[in-house]
């Protein structure tokens, strides 16, 4: 069974890869082209759960996906084309043509090093050259005005832009402007490169994953003893989500039980990492918390290590929820009812060590917060709601914000009154950049 591949970008690149795509067979290419590039994120986030790789025909769009949406949000592999070289290449053998002065241009997107190629390849220099290289999905207005005021200021013989909507507002104003394209050979590359990560999907979804689940109640053999009943209750319960799901279970010892499935599986019944409704449903089936862990690795000895640390996560949030942990050493959790947090235990960010040593605070509970703020699109926050995210208590998560404010890495903005009575909170700023 193939992959579906989005297709996002301007109408005449989007339809020249549906073109190049009928040449591999077995995957489905979806037509998901914008009249504006604003659209961009609204297209992806409309078409996410459609699609399991997402192609875009240009850096811009790419980009703009990736600043706007969260890593948790995203989910699929993206796949972008860059030939901002060749297609600079390309677009001054038109100029020629045409008798511009291609010693006199503006040209967006590409580098300093990429123009130098370019134009070196042709026996010219950068001396006359106006540069705005890419540094993130600027807005259409800044390109036009880049290219516009050199224009006008008669420094430029001509523009060349990669943008679409940027090349069409140019030429109304008069400007002459030329769009770089990409070739048919950086097309027809990106589409294979969609294609290999639509394979790699497919290889991955038959990885072993091994899930632990646990009662609250069975770390002790006296504890099993007298909760033999709940056992066989939380052992009828996991058959019959094995039975729905293809989960072999297996008893461990005292009330633990392996889970023996495939990465595809476990992508399925968590909704792609971000929710677990079962856990919710079996403890409050059993009357007892039971926790979930499940580990992701390349052999079978790491994924029982990483679902015991799961397992480990899964305790500590208090039970009755999942946490993932993948051969990456990502740690996705606590997943109930609603979508978790996505933080790392380790890392070699200077800026995530820096933090952490300031503040006397772990790795993991750095990016715990960082989870957190993301998912709630603001650098605000009370204890409470800390507290709540991170299924700690309230005296835990003013005790985190007082190392954060000591760190110079947070600070009091307000107070927030929930209600009519009580003392009001404080409400904190996070300064984590």
């Amino acid at each position: 069974m193939g992959q579906t591949i989005g297709v996002i970008g301007t109408p005449d690149l989007v339809r020249t890869v549906l073109e190049i795509a009928r040449q591999f067979q077995g995957h489905t290419f979806l037509d998901l082209h914008y009249e504006d590039e604003t659209e961009t994120v609204s297209i992806f986030r409309a078409n996410k759960d459609k699609m399991q790789v997402c192609l875009f025909t240009g850096n811009w769009p790419y980009a703009k996906v990736k600043a706007e949406c969260q890593e948790r949000e995203i989910n699929i592999p993206l796949v972008y084309i860059s030939d901002a070289g060749s297609a600079v290449h390309k677009t001054i053998s038109k100029l020629l043509i045409d008798g511009v002065d291609v010693r006199h241009l503006s040209i967006d997107t590409i580098t300093p090093q990429e123009a130098a190629e370019s134009f070196g390849e042709i026996g010219l220099s950068l001396d006359g050259l106006y540069l705005m290289p890419f540094a993130g999905p600027i807005r259409r207005e800044e390109f036009v005005s880049f290219h516009k005021s050199l224009w006008n200021s008669g420094k430029t013989a001509a523009a060349i832009t990669f943008l679409r909507t940027a090349y069409l507002e140019l030429k109304q104003y008069g400007v002459p402007v030329y769009r770089c394209t990409p070739s048919t050979g950086a097309l027809r590359e990106a589409v294979v490169k969609a294609v290999l990560e639509a394979q790699a999907i497919e290889t991955r979804s038959y990885q072993l994953v091994i899930g632990l689940t646990e009662m609250a109640s069975g770390r002790s053999s006296a504890e099993v003893y007298k909760n033999q009943r709940k056992r066989a209750v939380l052992f009828q319960l996991l058959l019959e989500f094995g039975e729905a799901t293809g989960i072999s279970v297996v008893p461990m010892e005292g009330t633990r039980f392996g889970l023996f499935m495939t990465r595809g599986t476990l992508e399925e019944v968590t909704s792609g990492y971000s929710s677990f409704d079962k856990a919710s449903e079996i403890t409050k089936a059993c009357s007892e918390k039971v926790s979930f862990g499940f580990g992701v690795a390349h052999t079978a000895a790491l994924c029982y290590a990483n679902a015991e640390l799961a397992l480990k996560y899964s305790r500590e949030a208090g039970g009755g929820c999942a946490f993932v942990v993948s051969e990456e050493g990502r740690v996705i959790g606590p997943l109930a009812s609603h979508g978790g947090l996505d933080f790392r235990r380790s890392t070699v960010d200077k800026k995530v060590l820096n933090q952490a040593l300031a503040s006397g605070l772990s790795i993991s509970t750095i990016g715990k917060i960082e989870s957190v703020l993301a998912r709630n699109s603001t650098t605000l926050i009370t204890p409470e709601q800390l507290a709540l995210s991170l299924s700690i208590s309230k005296r835990n998560s003013r005790r985190i914000l007082a190392k954060l404010c000591a760190a110079g890495l947070a600070e009091v903005s307000g107070l927030d009154q929930p209600g009519t009575r009580g003392r009001p909170q404080r409400v904190y700023q996070i300064n984590f950049k």
